[in-house]
């Protein structure tokens, strides 16, 4: 386990940090998010602060670790927790709940925080588990969100969050090979009047799939599920475009 110089280990810091923020407010809050509990974790970090690392002002000056001004928790690799202070959105929200004040505020939060994870990191698989991960912890009422990837015959699984899912998926079958086929979007707001839906998850009632194409190659699709019919919009769908042309610019290779 590693630690920080101000003495405690990052698993230390943070199991403290999650206990007392979680006894006064009964939550971690995300970034944008505006709710009286603000000025309790200032309260609380005023008074751990000092036992951790022996400043006030700057809890954990020197660990990965950090807590950002509005209460949100990041962790910044290769980053002093100055600079993590000084980026205007945390890397990681835990919080799955929208607290924003439009559908249209959280994915322009969502880009902003992609922008951020994406920065300097031209790896397509590293960056789409990220992708994955934020979307999936982010916007509500999803039960999968992922990528397949394109192998110049079929879509393949890629990183995804949620429960387990279809390896393979032929072009031109079920939603996912429908979008990669056609190269459109698809917004589906019951799967099961799409059809030859593939029901990977019996869960899913609603889909959408974004197609993703880099220097006119098909690389694959990002799809996202939800059990609850017709819960994405067409605001939803340019939200999740949005998003994977930040992933797409981040890319540097369409190959494996």
């Amino acid at each position: 386990m590693s630690q920080g110089r101000c003495g405690g280990t990052k698993k230390e810091i943070l199991k403290v940090l999650l206990l007392k923020g979680a006894r006064a407010t009964g939550r971690l809050q995300y970034p944008g998010r505006r709710a009286a509990t603000f000025p309790v974790m200032a309260r609380i970090l005023g008074t751990i602060g000092a036992p951790l690392c022996g400043v006030g002002s700057h809890p954990i000056a020197h660990s990965q670790f950090a807590v950002h001004a509005r209460g949100a928790f990041c962790f910044a690799p290769k980053r002093r927790c100055s600079d993590v202070h000084s980026v205007r959105q945390p890397m990681f929200s835990f919080d799955n709940v929208s607290g924003f004040k439009s559908v249209s505020a959280m994915y322009d939060n969502l880009v902003s925080q992609a922008r951020s994870v994406f920065d300097g990191e031209p790896d397509r698989i590293a960056n789409a588990a990220n992708l994955a991960a934020l979307v999936y912890h982010t916007v509500p009422d999803l039960n999968w969100a992922g990528f397949y990837f394109y192998d110049g015959n079929e879509l393949v699984l890629g990183p995804f969050q949620g429960r387990i899912a279809c390896v393979r998926i032929a072009i031109g079958k079920g939603v996912c090979g429908t979008a990669a086929a056609t190269g459109q979007a698809q917004l589906v707001p019951d799967v099961f009047a799409f059809a030859g839906h593939i029901a990977c998850d019996v869960a899913s009632r609603s889909e959408i799939v974004i197609p993703l194409h880099k220097d006119n190659q098909l690389i694959g699709v990002w799809d996202v599920d939800s059990p609850r019919p017709g819960r994405f919009t067409q605001e939803d769908q340019a939200g999740m475009q949005a998003l994977c042309q930040v992933w797409l610019d981040a890319c540097d290779t369409v190959g494996q």
